[in-house]
């Protein structure tokens, strides 16, 4: 049979995942929900395979006729119970390599050549690699950490507006327009808070950069969301102990925030050659031994 190669960009929000030839032509790509595997596993496979079946789709082709070879870039790598709880499921492919998303993205960003990127999207994560050495800051999971996110945004968006319900500060256009989506219910906005997952915050990152040129609260948030790319930036500098490599912001939230990082992490910003799926073919032709 045939190789296909597929490449599995696994997120907080959003699944991708892109199908090429032996020959690295693209054929199909699919979209599907969150695949971060420290949140759900089964979640995550779902979405893996609702997104590789659109894929298949959009390629008009019969995945059952040829050899699959996956590389899945994944949020949730950091959780070793949640790589094992994932390895152990069954699955139709040849070849399957998991890593973490923020691996593909760096290589497939500067397209295997050393460098470093940040993401910033539902979570946050520094990564870069040089001479064959990895270096990452944060990325190690919300609500605990990924300060700089979008979940992040939202969660503290939410602090701000169970601080204006109870008056320890005054009402803001963000904080009124916030809860009224709730009907200004109180419990409906505490029953919310209990169960919301880091995509469901991260969703009012949005609210928070429609008012940030009306409400100081809200330019404060995306200023500190920069201040924290700043860091993960300035640890990069202090781990790898280079002064300048190639750099790339990527995720959803990237374009936005980067206007509030420092002038020094934007000298350093270089143009993506690929996205992440792509990355993750790379990582699969890698391990065989194929030239990526």
């Amino acid at each position: 049979m045939q190789d296909l190669f597929i490449g599995v960009d696994g997120g907080g929000t959003k699944t991708a995942a892109l199908i090429q030839d032996a020959s690295g032509h693209s054929l199909g790509m699919g979209i599907a929900g969150p695949g971060n595997i420290a949140t759900s596993v089964v979640q995550s496979w779902e979405s893996i395979q609702q997104a590789i079946d659109q894929a298949s789709v959009a390629a008009n082709i019969n995945l059952q006729n040829f050899n699959l070879h996956v590389g899945l870039a994944l949020a949730g790598t950091e959780s070793n119970m949640a790589i094992n709880e994932f390895l152990s499921m069954p699955h139709p492919f040849k070849t399957l390599v998991l890593k973490s998303d923020a691996h593909a993205a760096c290589l497939g960003y500067h397209a295997g050549q050393d460098g470093a990127i940040i993401i910033i999207g539902t979570g946050i994560v520094g990564y870069q690699i040089s001479k064959n050495k990895i270096y990452r800051i944060s990325g190690y999971g919300f609500p605990h950490a990924d300060e700089g996110s979008g979940a992040w945004l939202g969660l503290e968006l939410f602090h701000l507006v169970f601080k204006a319900i109870d008056q320890r500060i005054a009402w803001t256009p963000m904080l009124s327009h916030t809860f009224a989506q709730f009907q200004n219910d109180l419990p409906a906005f505490i029953n919310f808070a209990h169960h919301a997952q880091p995509m469901h915050y991260a969703k009012f990152a949005r609210t928070i950069f429609a008012f940030k040129d009306e409400d100081a609260l809200a330019h404060n948030l995306l200023a500190r969301s920069g201040i924290e790319v700043d860091l993960i930036f300035t640890a990069l500098i202090k781990q790898s102990g280079l002064k300048s490599f190639p750099l790339g912001l990527v995720g959803g939230l990237s374009s936005r925030i980067k206007e509030f990082t420092s002038n020094a992490l934007q000298a350093q910003l270089v143009p993506g050659k690929l996205d992440i799926p792509h990355g993750a073919i790379m990582m699969v032709k890698q391990h065989l031994g194929w030239p990526a």
